[in-house]
């Protein structure tokens, strides 16, 4: 299997067994089915299911039914090239310089960006 981006092939790996087909669930590409725990936890305790997706853009998603040729793929993305940079808004982390004067913990909602704020618990 190959994946391309951009028309240029980035990694590729082996099918020794082929691949399996789950045709009793709907095809979602950059997120879940069902929320799920996080793995490789920093907190133990921070054991929330959640939503996980892609954040992000998938463009130009196409499924066929044959391998297509290293040519075909490129050929594909310089007819459906982007004019230009999507317009989505950039993700920066939210500016704390204005927080507490000592050092410590304190509460707050830092407002990153809706979907990622929503993963977190936090009354208030």
């Amino acid at each position: 299997m190959r994946l391309y981006l951009d028309g240029q092939p980035v990694a590729a790996f082996p099918l020794d067994k082929g691949i399996s087909l789950a045709k009793e669930i709907d095809l979602f590409l950059g997120r879940n089915h069902e929320k799920m725990v996080p793995a490789y936890l920093v907190r133990d305790w921070a054991k929330f299911p959640s939503w996980w997706s892609l954040d992000g853009l998938l463009d130009e998603v196409k499924i066929h039914n044959r391998v297509l040729t290293a040519a075909e793929i490129q050929s594909a993305w310089a007819s459906e090239k982007p004019s230009g940079a999507p317009n989505i808004p950039a993700r920066r982390f939210p500016n704390v310089a204005g927080g507490a004067q000592r050092f410590g913990a304190y509460p707050a909602r830092l407002e990153y960006y809706e979907q990622w704020d929503a993963l977190w618990q936090m009354a208030g």
